[in-house]
């Protein structure tokens, strides 16, 4: 079921469902219900969720927390809508920024501001500011980000340095450098294929506007209600792909399985999370990473950068008790155990990069030493309605223009027509 059904479904279901309600005491103990995606994932992952919940019913005499792994995306959020209309929600629910909105704006979580008020310490305040723009809707805050992620320019060190091109983090200093080393790093095998490319990107509006900031544009318009990329900047952007696609032939679509994390790539489309994983799939990559060169309307770097969240449904049988286990998750001292036992760059709070934990890593792996300074530089993700435009605009549109079946200029319109439609549909 695509999001646009779901988002369909949230009153009606509420209205029509019925399930049997989860009781909040279990043979004494009160059971704190916590559901999460990342609980399906195993190693590191499940070692800090289990960290946290020791460390949670230590605090907590008489408290059992209870793991509910659900799948990511659209399975979720239907979940949550029959066990909203059944009464029996959980008590804390981690929230994509995808659909969060969605669910806020329908009444669906409770208001946090008291318990913010209560402790600043996790609040818009304590956290990098560019992901504070998902979890709140005016002035009601629905959300505290308990993990995030930005976009970044990935690359093979050794690959670039075979190349005879420097690769330190800012020694591309624009697009048309860029378009230089994809040339150069993209490689030829006997048989005059392909065997490296210089470059892969993501097919979809996370990557588009990872680009379009960098060149001194945004996704949305300034009120969150058009498109703002059917400009200059925009058409540039869409330019740049067409010369790595189809002028140059120096870029490989992640839909076809070349990229960097099969090492077929020397540079490709990444984030803060590419250094967990990049170890795991390609350990023989000296990798390193970056904010993306600004474009030929830019003036500085760019980035998008988004945050999930947690927050309490309305509903919940402990809502006193989910703050606590937020508030808890979301402290400095548990990001700190977090990077311990994860080594994940993906904290929200400002303070957690200035802790000695987190200096000890940055001196030991390069790709660390990026991850503040791309957050800093990070333009707002488009969270609204952007897996609706994928799978509409992108392919309809923005790959016939890539490939040179449709001009730039036409693919765009047509993408920020559909982009208009699909947020005025969801206001």
């Amino acid at each position: 079921m695509e999001v646009a059904r779901a988002r369909k479904l949230i009153m009606s279901t509420l209205l029509a469902v019925s399930v049997t309600l989860v009781p909040s005491v279990a043979r004494g103990a009160t059971v704190l219900r916590v559901q999460d995606w990342k609980l399906t994932e195993t190693g590191a992952t499940q070692k800090w969720f289990q960290y946290v919940k020791e460390r949670f019913e230590a605090e907590h005499p008489g408290v059992r927390v209870s793991y509910e792994p659900v799948g990511f995306g659209n399975e979720y959020v239907q979940k949550l809508i029959v066990q909203a209309a059944g009464q029996a929600v959980p008590d804390v629910v981690s929230l994509s920024i995808i659909w969060a909105r969605d669910l806020y704006t329908q009444g669906m979580l409770l208001p946090l501001n008291k318990y913010v008020e209560r402790n600043p310490e996790v609040g818009p305040k304590a956290m990098i500011p560019g992901t504070q723009v998902y979890n709140h809707y005016g002035d009601v805050i629905y959300g505290v980000t308990n993990a995030m992620d930005v976009s970044a320019l990935i690359y093979d060190m050794d690959a670039l340095e075979q190349a005879g091109l420097d690769s330190g983090p800012y020694a591309i200093g624009s697009w048309e450098e860029f378009l230089d080393y994809a040339k150069k790093l993209t490689k030829y095998g006997n048989d005059g294929k392909v065997v490296r490319w210089g470059f892969d990107f993501w097919p979809g509006s996370e990557d588009f506007a990872s680009w379009l900031t960098a060149n001194g544009g945004s996704f949305y318009s300034n009120d969150l209600k058009s498109a703002g990329f059917n400009n200059k900047q925009g058409l540039e952007t869409l330019q740049l792909y067409y010369d790595l696609r189809t002028r140059y032939k120096v870029a490989a679509d992640s839909r076809t399985g070349a990229n960097f994390m099969q090492a077929t790539a020397a540079m490709g489309y990444g984030g803060a999370y590419s250094g967990y994983w990049a170890p795991h799939y390609v350990p023989q990559v000296k990798f390193n990473m970056t904010s993306f060169p600004p474009g030929p309307s830019g003036t500085k770097r760019g980035s998008v950068v988004w945050g999930n969240m947690y927050s309490i449904p309305k509903g919940a049988a402990n809502p006193d008790l989910a703050w606590e286990f937020i508030r808890l998750y979301s402290s400095r001292e548990m990001q700190i155990e977090m990077f311990k036992i994860m080594q994940s760059v993906t904290s929200p709070r400002i303070d957690f990069y200035q802790s000695k934990e987190y200096a000890e890593a940055y001196r030991q792996n390069m790709w660390m030493r990026m991850v503040p300074e791309i957050y800093s530089v990070g333009g707002i993700y488009p969270f609204l309605r952007s897996s609706e435009f994928d799978s509409e605009a992108w392919v309809k549109h923005i790959d016939p223009a890539i490939e040179g079946r449709i001009p730039l200029s036409q693919g765009l319109g047509e993408a920020a027509r559909i982009l208009n439609r699909l947020l005025s549909e969801g206001q």
